[in-house]
């Protein structure tokens, strides 16, 4: 087999594991070194790491059934080719990719109509984006048996357990990837995973935010993240899926808006010398906060001064309560910074939240997930996680069982 076949990612440093991603060409080492000095600045971890096989008691149970087709509806990837998987193609299409990128900066690439788009730096996003870099079959069971293990935690303490991926700027908005790219794209991990794993309780919602941004911006050209109003889209996607599955939730919804405010592009770009175009790119939408209190539970006191409820990953782990919430309901949110935009929503549609950090690419910092669930009795639990974080291997979940 030649250097640019299917290969699995070199094992550093990692936890017994094996077979998280495919990978067509190593990443030149001096753009690896670059690379991981940049992600040292944005604290995430790109070393190289491999996936665990499922473990056999997990593997062994019945499937739970999957959940509404209001959850998933599914996406159209308009896909003309597999650039990455077809023989025929692999060689040209690696050529290509290799001559667009080898003077590209190292934290970014740069799309249509001045949008940009993190480089591999970030936990290989621009191949995940075009699924040159994406899950393998090892990879894809490993997630899907940390998810199941989750819910199955989740359902002893009597929590229902739902997974929201929240999808990569590149997922919603394909078409501002750059020329080149276009013809260069292939089926990424979140597609493979919903497809051999119907029955996981994730939640897709890319459709509804492709939708909404044809009228709105739902991200912008110069961050990664949902903006305020691409959030409300996916929140009120989530609580249909939530509404449409549990009865017990029904009154749950995005709350009513009585408009939508444009501000500055929250630029992550800008230490590149890259200058938003518009002054308006981050829309939010216009609504009645209701009274919410934050709460640090590492502290145990109150977090004043958060203005309309948002509450920032630096501020985790909180517990929120509502006054007049369309629910008396408890919410556990497990998350990354996807769920600042978020926040506000969830407290909301929820009398009391409780949100914890994730850590997905951080070994150091697993999150001990069974000891949170014990601690922190909810309704419902959602794991919030952004798209390009399937790069990494799922954390080790303490007192799962070996393999």
């Amino acid at each position: 087999m030649s250097d640019k076949g299917v290969r699995p990612l070199p094992v550093e440093g990692a936890r017994g594991r094996s077979g998280l991603l495919v990978w067509y060409r190593y990443i030149p080492l001096v753009l690896l070194l670059i690379a991981v000095v940049v992600m040292a600045g944005v604290g995430i971890t790109t070393k190289a790491q491999s996936t665990p096989a499922a473990p056999a008691a997990v593997a062994e149970q019945v499937a739970p059934p999957g959940l509404p087709e209001v959850c998933s509806p599914g996406v159209d990837q308009g896909l003309v080719a597999e650039p990455w998987l077809d023989p025929a193609l692999l060689d040209s299409s690696e050529a290509q990719f290799q001559a667009a990128t080898q003077n590209a900066d190292p934290v970014y690439v740069t799309g249509r109509d001045g949008w940009a788009f993190w480089n591999d730096g970030q936990v290989n996003d621009l191949s995940q984006s075009l699924g040159r870099v994406s899950l393998d079959p090892a990879g894809v069971d490993a997630w899907a048996t940390y998810f199941s293990t989750l819910q199955t935690i989740a359902a002893e303490s009597g929590s229902s357990f739902y997974v929201v991926i929240a999808p990569a700027k590149w997922d919603v908005y394909p078409q501002q990837l750059a020329d080149w790219a276009q013809p260069l794209r292939g089926t990424v991990s979140f597609d493979k995973l919903l497809a051999a794993h119907p029955e996981l309780p994730l939640i897709d919602t890319r459709t509804a935010l492709r939708e909404a941004s044809e009228s709105t911006n739902t991200y912008t050209p110069l961050n990664s993240h949902w903006n305020g109003y691409g959030a409300y889209v996916a929140w009120d996607q989530i609580t249909q899926c939530l509404t449409t599955n549990e009865t017990a939730l029904a009154g749950i919804s995005a709350p009513e808006i009585s408009g939508i405010s444009g501000g500055p592009d929250h630029n992550e770009y800008a230490a590149q010398g890259l200058v938003a175009a518009g002054s308006d790119d981050w829309k939010t939408p216009d609504y009645e906060h209701l009274p919410t209190t934050v709460t640090s539970l590492e502290s145990g006191t109150a977090i004043a001064d958060i203005p309309d409820n948002i509450v920032d990953l630096t501020l985790l782990p909180v517990r929120t309560h509502t006054d007049g919430a369309q629910s008396d309901k408890g919410l556990l949110v497990i998350s990354d910074s996807t769920s600042t935009s978020l926040s506000p929503l969830m407290s909301q549609s929820f009398a009391d939240t409780v949100m914890y950090q994730h850590n997905v690419g951080v070994p150091a910092r697993d999150v001990d997930f069974r000891r949170i669930v014990s601690q922190h009795p909810s309704d419902v639990t959602l794991f919030v996680m952004t798209e390009r974080y399937l790069g990494f291997p799922p954390p080790i979940i303490p007192g799962a069982p070996a393999v």
